[in-house]
């Protein structure tokens, strides 16, 4: 009976060494684990430019240099876009010292602005990713635009685009005429965050303008090229013609069957004009020439001549003569 106590204590020493050579090799597994991590990220290759902050701007040479593809050989060094589809292939096979001077070409690099993923892959395989890069022109005018009609008295958002990462925090934004010549100078210091609201002088004369957008160190700028108006004239409202539908503000959908509805009964069996007038355009695009004086008409948008995003019309129903008409604004038309 002895015995007993020196048997367990012999049992729960052995246990007590067994847990301790287990949480040992625990241990010293996750440690090999750790260091064999750190090994690995130190010997992965690795994309050293550009980074994010590099300057990418069409029309410059920026250096791609990389490390950790040992061996020689080429590598090949692609673009993609964010969504991980191939843009483009910038070399198939160069040689792999390091280094690469890449031609942004703006003959081949033809948008505006782009943000991708640059690629590295050795031949042996191996490759490496950039981080997010912001590649484009350095100024681009979005808004006016050559096909905009801006009119007196109406205010506009002048819009531009940062393409590539330039030192300047602002703007100046001139008004140039047809032959880019200075009109006025619209603001002369604004800052760079791509929209700046405009009032078009009432006294401006109409015709062809440009807008030109310059940085405030004169290293950039960009124009974009318009035209300027008079206000379009208040919708006219004949009590002999009155508009039913749409309602002022409907919303229309391109490849939908609008119903357009009117009431003229001393028009009597007198065919119908309807046309629409782009709010930026000229002139009135008819929509049917000589419609039955029914009280109403089926639109159809037909997609291949409203081939636009979304546009704000004026609706325009009247004699052929022009004698008597009636207008309704505005009526958006768009995509689905």
């Amino acid at each position: 009976m002895k015995r007993l106590p020196v048997l367990v204590l012999v049992i729960f020493s052995f246990l007590f060494i067994a847990a301790n050579d287990e949480s040992s090799t625990m241990q010293r597994k996750q440690i090999t684990k750790s260091q064999m991590q750190i090994q690995k990220q130190q010997g992965a290759p690795v994309i050293t430019s550009p980074v994010a902050s590099t300057p990418l701007c069409l029309g410059t040479n920026v250096p791609i240099t990389w490390t950790g593809f040992p061996g020689g050989g080429n590598v090949k060094i692609e673009l993609f876009h964010t969504n991980n589809v191939l843009f483009k292939t910038i070399t198939a096979a160069a040689p792999n010292t390091g280094t690469y001077q890449w031609n942004l070409d703006p003959k081949v690099y033809v948008f505006g602005h782009g943000i991708f993923i640059m690629k590295i892959t050795s031949d042996s395989g191996q490759s490496a990713e950039s981080e997010r890069i912001n590649v484009g022109k350095e100024l681009s005018v979005y808004a006016p635009k050559s096909n905009h009609t801006w009119r007196t008295g109406s205010e506009y958002s002048i819009q531009w685009t940062v393409g590539c990462v330039i030192q300047s925090s602002a703007v100046k934004i001139d008004l140039l005429d047809a032959s880019m010549n200075p009109v006025l100078a619209i603001v002369s210091d604004t800052p760079i965050n791509r929209i700046y609201k405009w009032k078009v002088p009432a006294d401006l004369k109409t015709g062809a303008y440009s807008i030109r957008i310059t940085t405030a160190d004169n290293l950039h700028s960009a124009t974009g090229s318009f035209k300027i108006d008079s206000p379009v004239p208040a919708p006219v409202n004949n009590p002999d013609l009155v508009i039913t539908s749409p309602a002022k503000d409907a919303v229309w959908f391109i490849g939908d069957t609008a119903p357009i509805t009117w009431n003229a009964p001393k028009l009597g069996s007198a065919k119908l004009k309807i046309e629409l007038l782009y709010t930026n355009n000229e002139p009135w695009k008819v929509i049917e020439a000589a419609a039955p004086n029914t009280g109403s008409f089926q639109f159809f948008i037909d997609p291949s001549k409203y081939v636009f995003g979304s546009g704000v019309f004026r609706l325009r129903i009247g004699k052929a003569d022009g004698s008597v008409y009636s207008e309704i604004q505005p009526v958006t038309i768009k995509k689905k």
